[in-house]
């Protein structure tokens, strides 16, 4: 296989563990009788941070920001696609997936509290 070809085949693997994760979190939030999970509405009223929900979370997140920097790497354009990619909410995924993957001193890390305290941010 030519290497671009080979390299922009492994991208979707990336996004497939990110929304395998994403339908996780949703499948958890269900079984906690949370009907549609919000993370800003729900922020402060339960832990998401401990226990399968705040798990499928941190990797559906984390994962999701693995796509925008491969696609960026990869040196892929689509209009569709680069719509999507607002600045600051990749910015925020950025510290997000850094704040889950390297060591935090504070349990509640602005790198991770920025996605779920973010007026400009959705699940």
């Amino acid at each position: 296989m030519r290497k671009d070809v080979e390299e922009i085949a492994s991208l979707p693997r990336y996004w497939l563990y990110s929304n395998r994760m994403k339908e996780l979190f949703f499948e958890q939030g269900k079984k906690l009788n949370l009907p549609q999970v919000n993370l800003h509405e729900y922020h402060g009223k339960i832990n998401i941070y401990t226990g399968d929900l705040g798990l499928f979370h941190a990797y559906w997140y984390s994962a999701l920001y693995v796509v925008i920097e491969g696609y960026w790497e990869l040196g892929l354009r689509d209009k569709t696609i680069d719509s999507l990619l607002d600045k600051e909410k990749v910015r925020l995924l950025k510290l997000f997936r850094n704040g889950t993957f390297h060591f935090q001193k504070e349990y509640y890390s602005e790198k991770i509290l920025g996605v779920d305290t973010s007026n400009n941010f959705s699940s």
